[in-house]
Parts: C-alpha cells; structure tokens; sequence
C-alpha cells in the first residue's frame, strides 16, 4: 500500500480516523490500542460474522455467507449493505492477505467503491495491541460524491468501530 502516513510500529500514537487526497482516490487511517492480547484480538477481527458488531446499524450490514467462512488467502465474504435507509448495496471482498496473527488485507471485488484495499493490521504491545486500519480507496463520482457523501460516511463508520472497539476491550496506555 502506499503509504502517505508514518509507518506502523510498537508505540506509535493512537491515530482518529483520518482520511486524506492521494492521486486517484483517498486514503484512510485509524489507529485504536486496546489492553489485549495480539491473538485475542486477530481471533476477534478475523471472524466476519464481528463486522455487524463493528459497523453502525444505519448501514444495514449483513453478512450473506452461509455458515462460517475459513478466513485465508483467497476466502471471499459477501456482505449486503442497506444504506440510506433504502438503497441494497451487495459488497463482495476477497481476503488478498492473511499474515495470522499481524496482518490481513481485504479486496473489494464487487460493490460501491471504484476500487477498495483494507489493510487490517496488528502490533504485539506486550500488555497490548494496536490495532490498525488502513483502507485505499476510489469513488465513482470523484471529488464531489466524496465530498457530499463518501467522507462523512466512512468518518461515521471508522469512529464508530473505534469507539465499539475501546468498549468491548477499554483503552491502553503506552
């Protein structure tokens, strides 16, 4: 991925999410650490089924996947996404990198964006794990759709897997 933000590391601050221009489309990042172990965590974040938990209720997100997706390179998780309260988005993904318990990168290759590549990783803090979100993205409708729609959407949604995220695990200091 190109990286437009300081590399991860042990100790790196906390980041809200933040999204930024890049050429041909944007890039979001997130940084939340919680006082949990690496393994729980990735355990937590590797089972699709969390996503619900993590996303808001205004997006309407439903996993279509029948029973439990062997999550590896080259799984897929098919996703229904209902937003604005109306419109039925199907959003497909392909797991593009598994690096258990570290890393995982999720391609979208079907649904809303022009082009989506969500790095999901994980930094062993000790008594701790920073957890990082780091999505590549592009929208039909270029700057304007981002600006009127996409941006305060994805803000939404990142600040509010971050704040799902410290409740179900609490926050850690470094």
């Amino acid at each position: 991925m190109d990286a437009s933000f300081p590399d991860l590391a042990v100790g790196i601050p906390e980041l809200p999410t933040t999204i930024v221009r890049t050429r041909g489309g944007y890039e979001l990042l997130s940084r939340v650490r919680v006082p949990r172990p690496i393994d729980e965590v990735f355990t937590f974040f590797s089972n699709p089924r969390n996503l619900q938990e993590l996303t808001p209720d205004h997006v309407g997100f439903r996993i279509l996947n029948e029973g439990e997706v062997e999550m590896k390179e080259g799984a897929t998780v098919n996703c229904l996404l209902t937003v604005y309260g109306f419109v039925s988005i199907k959003w497909d993904c392909l797991i593009q990198h598994w690096e258990p318990p570290h890393r995982f990168v999720d391609i979208q290759t079907k649904g809303p964006f022009r082009s989506w590549v969500h790095e999901h990783a994980f930094v062993d803090e000790g008594g701790s794990t920073l957890i990082q979100d780091h999505v590549q993205y592009r929208v039909p409708g270029g700057r304007l759709a981002h600006a009127l729609f996409v941006k305060r959407d994805q803000l939404k949604v990142f600040n509010h897997r971050a704040r799902v995220i410290r409740e179900r695990w609490g926050t850690a200091e470094i």
